[in-house]
């Protein structure tokens, strides 16, 4: 463990100097302003598609982690039907 802990210090400190970042980015996109309605009404479809296209991946997704955690509640560390299903369980949660 020891001789991760520089690895581990840096994945977090460059997670926390890239939320940071896109923060700002976000915060400097807002503040442009749009006089043009044609700008205004193609954000307006590209929004729309955007949030259509996350409906369809999350459903997507939730659909995914469903079945695995499925998987690993029947079949790992042991198969359900072996043993004590508390280590499945906790594994599906993990």
């Amino acid at each position: 463990m020891n001789s991760f802990l520089p690895f581990i210090v840096f994945g977090i400190a460059i997670s926390l100097l890239s939320y940071v970042f896109s923060v700002w980015l976000f915060r400097w996109v807002k503040a442009r302003h749009s006089d043009n309605k044609r700008i205004a009404e193609i954000g307006g479809f590209i929004r729309e598609g955007a949030n259509t296209f996350l409906k369809k991946e999350y459903i997507l997704l939730a659909k995914f982690a469903a079945v695995v955690t499925a998987l690993i509640v029947l079949f790992l560390p042991k198969p359900l039907w072996n043993g004590q299903p508390s280590g499945n369980i906790m594994m599906a949660c993990a």
